[in-house]
């Protein structure tokens, strides 16, 4: 797990995972005790700030440029202006979309199974939620909708088949383009933690952005929130304000004095 490139969550999950099956190997008496269970999960805290893995307004731009026209173009997009995980992006039909009223309803996602096919399942929260269909986004939305019923997939390969992760990242270089944009180790999963980063700098809510990303807890969110920086300067700023309002002023090394008060004789 030490040596695993993987992030917390990822790490995490894993475990749990491994930890069922040696339990259930436990319970079967194939093993004395599970080991897993004696393994330190790695802390949210510990991994690389995904805010430092986001990508800015212009090497969104420059990635989307890179990537010739057509499917994956659109596909990337749809990830990076959704918040969307790779698997719920390949997952959508285009009843999903509501071209009226400017949102995608998530509800499903595609996962590899044991033997490397697609498992169609519910979310990674287990609930479906609505992600906006935004302006910089409608149009590639617009095209892979173009001629399909609504119950067709609205992002599916050049060849009809469906998209992974790793089929993009075949089709469109992705060493190539990453190192492109300045960021030699971006993962398709850093297009997830873009959203989050804008949203909030956009001013939208931890509330909002939990309920669009599919957060299990608020913890998870704020992670991806700007809000602590800079917060000593901003609490100095609120108290100057606050103390210039009462009308109090410094007086050299004796502290605060009011304008008001008698001078001392």
């Amino acid at each position: 797990m030490v040596a695993w490139s993987g992030g917390a969550s990822a790490k995490n999950d894993a475990l749990a995972m491994l930890s069922r099956l040696l339990d259930g190997a436990r319970r079967s008496r194939f093993i004395d005790y599970n080991p897993a269970r004696e393994v330190k999960r790695p802390s949210m805290r510990e991994s690389i700030s995904p805010v430092s893995r986001a990508l800015t307004f212009d090497q969104i731009r420059i990635m989307l440029e890179l990537v010739p026209d057509g499917v994956y173009r659109r596909y990337l997009a749809a990830l990076v202006y959704t918040g969307m995980r790779a698997g719920e992006a390949t997952a959508l039909r285009v009843g999903d979309v509501d071209f009226s009223r400017g949102v995608i309803r998530v509800s499903r996602s595609l996962s590899p199974g044991m033997r490397g096919e697609l498992i169609e399942q519910s979310p990674k929260s287990h609930k479906s939620r609505d992600v906006p269909l935004i302006d910089a986004l409608r149009p590639y939305a617009e095209a892979a909708a173009r001629g399909k019923r609504a119950s067709d997939l609205l992002f599916d390969g050049a060849d009809g088949g469906r998209l992974t992760s790793h089929n993009v990242r075949r089709a469109v270089d992705w060493d190539e383009l990453r190192v492109a944009i300045g960021k030699p180790d971006l993962r398709i999963h850093d297009l997830r933690h873009t959203f989050a980063t804008i949203l909030f700098d956009a001013g939208a809510t931890a509330p909002d952005v939990q309920a669009t990303l599919g957060h299990s807890s608020l913890q998870v969110t704020e992670r991806y929130s700007r809000a602590r920086e800079g917060v000593a300067l901003r609490a100095g700023a609120a108290l100057n304000e606050a103390i210039r309002a009462d009308g109090l002023k410094p007086s050299g090394d004796s502290g605060m004095a009011h304008e008001d008060a008698p001078a001392r004789r």
